[in-house]
């Protein structure tokens, strides 16, 4: 895992890297930054005896060979190829969306080692099918997860939904433009929902409470976007911006404004050696240090 500055442009050394035996990262999925613990999760898709599938837990400053505080892993865990992370920290919740399970798995925010998960959700009626992302809203209680098998967005009550839980929307068909749909991210503040679409090449924004087969309202697509097997997606509030990764040839981080749309061009783009990129999958957007837990 690298850290950038958040204003960083071209070819700019990296702040931090997390790498190493230590570290007991083995082909990390996705991360997510909890700022009101002053902690980093991540998913590995491990997949051996040697490197199970797990979540690794690190401190906000964490840089080089650390150990993680925390790390789940073993049988009960009920991981399968994770492929999403995120944290409620109001509810002290760690939710995964497993890619090979098709399901998503709670724990508590502290869980360590073979931790069996609160929930489950998981079987024909949720809909999940090789999900890949994962977004919450804490805000109206709900999970959002892409699904690359069935090129869909599923969503969830956060607070109930467990095990065969039917999902509350669906957004899914040949007019939402989705297209091995890979990473989430959720604006509760303009009401809307993005999705980087890697098969499309694309960024699709809906709103928030989009269902059926319907159109974005908005796509970012084209040469210009520079938009390259996009993965990764967050929202940068304070600043109006959407920070793309892409696991292309292009192995680079793009920036849009927010309202961006069509063959735009990236407000900053950087990718280089220097930068430690190396088929980026994920990426989240620090608003400033937190404050000491």
């Amino acid at each position: 895992m690298t850290v950038y500055a958040r204003q960083a442009n071209g070819d700019l050394a990296r702040l931090r890297t997390i790498s190493g035996a230590n570290t007991r990262l083995c082909q990390p999925t996705s991360l997510f930054l909890d700022s009101g613990h002053g902690e980093i999760a991540a998913t590995n898709d491990g997949g051996s005896a040697a490197n199970p599938d797990s979540i690794t837990v690190y401190g906000w400053n964490a840089d080089g060979n650390v150990a993680p505080l925390r790390r789940i892993f073993g049988p009960n865990t009920l991981l399968g190829n994770p492929a999403g992370v995120a944290v409620d920290a109001g509810n002290n919740w760690l939710v995964v969306v497993n890619n090979s399970r098709n399901s998503i798995t709670i724990y508590s925010r502290t869980a360590d080692g073979d931790a069996a998960p609160l929930r489950q959700i998981s079987g024909s009626e949720t809909l999940l099918k090789r999900p890949e992302g994962v977004a919450l809203d804490t805000t109206n209680n709900e999970i959002a997860v892409t699904n690359s098998g069935n090129k869909s967005v599923t969503v969830y009550s956060l607070v109930t939904a467990a095990g065969n839980a039917a999902p509350l929307r669906s957004i899914g068909g040949s007019n939402t433009g989705l297209n091995d749909p890979r990473g989430i991210a959720i604006d509760t503040v303009h009401n809307e929902l993005l999705v980087a679409n890697e098969g499309g090449d694309s960024v699709l924004v809906y709103s928030r409470t989009a269902t059926g087969d319907v159109a974005p309202l908005r796509k970012i697509v084209g040469n210009t976007t520079k938009l390259d097997e996009p993965d990764g997606i967050a929202v940068d509030l304070a600043h109006d911006q959407i920070v793309v990764t892409n696991a292309g040839n292009r192995e680079s981080i793009a920036i849009f404004s927010r309202l961006a749309t069509g063959n735009t061009a990236p407000v900053r783009l950087f990718a280089a050696a220097a930068l430690g990129l190396e088929e980026p999958v994920s990426v989240a957007v620090s608003a400033g240090r937190p404050v000491a837990p």
